[in-house]
């Protein structure tokens, strides 16, 4: 029996391990609060572009003309772009909207992307 209770307790703590190591490291004082970054104006739309953490708006920005006006180009879709910082995945779209015309979006992620902590930003607009 003690030998199942020893197993049992390595296997969570090895479960434990596992999701520590999933999740990654916390990120420093305030990293992972979402920055509003700016909004940049191409092709008569306006575009915000925020949610970023892991990244300074500084490059986030440097980026910004570029990944809209591939989300233009991506009409109708949601499809993989490229223009975003390197090694990082971006999507964007572009769907027409009755309301204002052309609702524009999309997110950058570096890995996967996924989980608290992710290095992550996206914009919208019309």
């Amino acid at each position: 029996m003690a030998r199942v209770r020893s197993s049992l307790v390595a296997f969570a703590l090895a479960l434990t391990g596992l999701t520590v190591a999933i999740s990654g490291p916390a990120d420093p004082a305030g990293a992972s609060t979402p920055k509003s970054c700016g909004v940049v104006h191409v092709s008569g739309h306006t575009v915000h572009f925020g949610g970023a953490t892991g990244i300074s708006c500084s490059t986030v920005m440097k980026h910004a003309q570029i990944l809209v006006k591939r989300s233009l180009k991506a009409h109708g879709t949601r499809a993989a772009i490229s223009g975003g910082p390197r090694g990082w995945a971006c999507i964007g779209s572009a769907t027409p909207s009755p309301a204002v015309g052309v609702e524009i979006a999309g997110n950058c992620s570096k890995g996967l992307g996924i989980g608290p902590g992710s290095d992550y930003f996206n914009w919208s607009g019309s």
